[in-house]
């Protein structure tokens, strides 16, 4: 099965590596396919160094580029969903009765 996780729970498990998200993304990446998206890795990049998050998992920017290369490599990267315009899709979509059927 493929699963994609949301930015949150991604960072959820950099603030706490042995904490429930941190399990979960490890029994997907070993039990099923674990998907992402540019989206998705660029915007834990930005959200992991803003200063109230950066202070719970006290990363400098190299370390933080590393963690977001190591999901990257861990994860099966696809395109997220577009609607007519080209524009990419996300969680309100309610133009399609399968929205993750093109994942």
């Amino acid at each position: 099965m493929r699963v994609m996780c949301d930015t949150n729970i991604l960072v959820r498990t950099v603030i706490s590596p042995h904490g429930p998200a941190a399990e979960l993304v490890r029994m997907i990446a070993r039990d099923h396919l674990l998907v992402t998206s540019l989206y998705v890795l660029s915007e834990l990049f930005d959200v992991l160094r803003r200063p109230k998050i950066r202070k719970l998992h006290k990363l400098h920017d190299a370390k933080i580029r590393r963690v977001v290369s190591r999901f990257y490599t861990l994860a099966t990267l696809v395109p997220l969903p577009r609607d007519e315009k080209g524009s990419e899709l996300f969680f309100g979509l309610e133009n399609s009765s399968d929205p993750f059927s093109s994942l």
